[in-house]
C-alpha cells in the first residue's frame, strides 16, 4: 500500500465485508506511524455496527446483508475492532440512491457498496466540515457484476424518497472537490466521531 495514499489523511473508509481490508489498513497505518483513522461503513442488517458499538466479536444479526459483496450477520474472525476508529451504519436505500447518483452524474460505474462508502464518508465529512475541517473523497471500486441486481432496489430508494435527499448531497460533494482520504486536522476520539 503506497503511503501517499494515507499519508495526510484523517480517515479512510472501507465497506465491511470479512473485515479483512480494515483489518489490513489499520494493521499499516498502526505499523508506519500514521495518524489517519479507519471507519467501516456497515450495510443494514449486517453484525459490525452493533457488534463494534457493543464490544461483542462474535455479534450475529441472524440476517443477511442486501448489498452485494459487504455486510455479513455475524462478525467475522478477520475484523479487528482494536484497529477501527469508527462503524458508520448505513441504510440499505441510501446505499443503492448513493451508487445511483454517482453513475448517473460521473458516468462511473460504481456499485451499491461504493454507495456505503460514499454515504458514510459523507457521513465523516458533514462531522468534519461541522468542525471547520476541509475533506476529499474518492471510491475505489466499480459496480462490474453487481449493476444489474441494483435496478430493482434503485427503484425502491426512489419510492422511500431518498433519491433526491443522496442527489443533493453527492452533488454538492461532487462539485466540491475529489473523492476519499480526508484532509488534515481531525480531532475525534474513537466512538464519539
Amino acid at each position: 500500500m503506497p503511503s501517499s495514499s494515507i499519508s495526510g489523511r484523517n480517515w479512510v473508509v472501507t465497506g465491511a465485508g470479512t473485515g479483512a481490508t480494515s483489518a489490513t489498513l489499520g494493521q499499516w497505518i498502526q505499523s508506519h506511524g500514521e495518524s489517519c483513522r479507519v471507519a467501516v461503513a456497515d450495510p443494514e442488517n449486517s453484525a459490525y455496527f452493533p457488534g463494534w458499538t457493543l464490544d461483542l466479536p462474535d455479534y450475529g444479526t441472524g440476517m443477511p446483508s442486501r448489498i452485494e459483496g459487504i455486510g455479513r450477520p455475524r462478525v467475522e474472525p478477520g475484523f479487528r475492532p482494536d484497529l477501527v476508529d469508527l462503524v458508520v451504519p448505513v441504510p440499505d436505500a441510501a446505499s443503492v440512491a448513493a451508487a445511483r447518483h454517482v453513475r448517473e452524474v460521473t458516468g462511473l460505474p460504481v456499485g451499491a457498496s461504493s454507495g456505503t462508502a460514499l454515504w458514510a464518508a459523507l457521513e465523516l465529512v458533514d462531522r468534519m466540515r461541522a468542525r471547520g475541517e476541509n475533506g476529499q473523497r474518492r471510491l475505489a471500486d466499480s459496480a462490474g457484476r453487481f449493476v444489474g441486481s441494483q435496478a430493482s432496489a434503485a427503484e425502491g430508494a426512489g419510492e422511500l424518497g431518498l433519491g433526491l435527499t443522496i442527489g443533493q448531497r453527492t452533488q454538492a460533494s461532487l462539485t466540491r472537490s475529489v473523492w476519499l482520504g480526508f484532509g488534515q486536522n481531525s480531532s475525534s476520539s474513537r466512538r464519539h466521531n
